[in-house]
C-alpha cells in the first residue's frame, strides 16, 4: 500500500483476485475469460433484452482476454449459451482452432447461462439513462457469474457482426426509426 500511495496517490483501484471456473479456464489458461454481453432497453416497449454475446478468450500465456493483445472471441447463441464453430482474432481472421480448442468439431456451452443472462438484465435495470449496455461477465470457481466491467460508450459491435448475427438483430428497425426521428434536424458535417 505504501508503494501505491507514494506513486499513485489516490488514483488506483485494488481488486480482489478472481478465480474462474474450470470450464471457462479451459478456453484460455492464463487469463480470466469473459462474456461480453450486450443488453438493450427497447425504445418502443421499455423491455430490457439480452441482445448479443461473445466469449472473449486470452491466448495462452497472456493475462488478458483482449483480442488486441492476441486473444480471440467466439459467438454465443443468446438462447442456449452454445458457442459458435470458429473464433475471430483482432484482424478478423477466422480460427477454427484457438488455444488448442477445436471449435469446428465440438459443441461447447457456457455454464450457468441463464444466470449470466439474469445478471446482465439486473445490471441494466439499474442503469437508467442508457438504452444499450455492454458488460463483461466472468464465471467464478463457485459457479456464479460476476460482473467485471460495464461499457456504456463503446461496445465493439464488430464482435457480434463477425461471429453471431447483426448487432441489433430484430430491433434494428425500431432503433433506426428512433434515431431518424430524434435526430431529424441534425445535419452532420465532415471533419477533415
Amino acid at each position: 500500500m505504501d508503494y501505491l500511495l507514494k506513486h499513485y496517490g489516490e488514483n488506483f483501484i485494488v481488486e480482489e483476485k478472481l478465480i474462474q471456473c474450470k470450464e471457462m479456464t479451459s478456453f484460455g489458461k492464463t487469463s480470466v475469460n469473459t462474456i461480453r454481453m450486450v443488453t438493450y432497453k427497447s425504445v418502443v416497449t421499455g423491455e430490457i433484452v439480452c441482445l448479443n454475446a461473445v466469449l472473449r478468450m486470452g491466448r495462452n500465456g497472456s493475462e488478458t482476454d483482449n483480442a488486441c493483445q492476441g486473444g480471440s472471441y467466439v459467438g454465443i447463441n443468446i438462447e442456449d449459451g452454445s458457442l459458435g464453430k470458429y473464433a475471430i482474432n483482432d484482424s478478423a481472421i477466422v480460427q477454427k482452432v484457438f488455444n488448442d480448442i477445436d471449435f469446428a468439431n465440438n459443441s461447447y456451452k457456457i455454464p450457468v447461462w441463464e444466470e449470466v443472462k439474469s445478471l446482465a438484465l439486473l445490471v441494466h435495470s439499474h442503469i437508467l439513462h442508457h438504452k444499450l449496455v455492454a458488460m463483461d461477465i466472468a464465471i467464478t470457481d463457485d459457479g456464479l457469474p460476476k460482473l467485471i466491467e460495464v461499457n456504456l460508450g463503446a461496445f465493439t459491435p464488430n464482435l457480434f457482426q463477425l461471429t453471431v448475427k447483426p448487432t441489433f438483430g430484430e430491433y434494428t428497425d425500431e432503433i433506426m426509426d428512433y434515431c431518424f426521428k430524434r435526430y431529424q434536424h441534425y445535419y452532420p458535417t465532415l471533419i477533415y
